[in-house]
C-alpha cells in the first residue's frame, strides 16, 4: 500500500473523548494541551489544568494507578460472576 498523502502539518493538541456525566448520560471530555498546560474539561465540572512537569507525572501516575484497579475490580467482578453463577457482585 503507498505511504498516505494526507498528513498534519502540526501536532494534535485536542482530543475529545467519550464519557459519562454524573447522570450517567453519555457525554465528552476535552484535554487540550497549550505551552506545556494541559487543560481537561469535564462535563457538568467545568475545566481544571495541569501546569509543568510535576503536575502532569503526579496526574498521570495517579491515572496510571487508578487504571490498574479499576482492570482489577473488573477481573474480580468476572471472576465472582463466574463463581456464583451470575448473580450480582458488588466490589467495595
Amino acid at each position: 500500500m503507498p505511504e498516505t498523502m494526507i498528513k498534519s502539518a502540526v501536532p494534535r493538541r485536542e482530543w475529545l473523548v467519550r464519557c459519562t456525566d454524573e447522570d450517567l448520560s453519555n457525554a465528552v471530555c476535552v484535554l487540550e494541551v497549550n505551552r506545556g498546560r494541559i487543560v481537561i474539561w469535564l462535563p457538568g465540572c467545568g475545566d481544571f489544568s495541569l501546569d509543568g512537569g510535576a503536575e502532569i507525572a503526579d496526574f498521570r501516575d495517579a491515572l496510571d494507578e487508578a487504571i490498574a484497579q479499576a482492570d482489577a475490580d473488573l477481573r474480580d467482578e468476572e471472576e465472582e460472576r463466574k463463581r456464583t453463577g451470575g448473580k450480582g457482585v458488588v466490589v467495595p
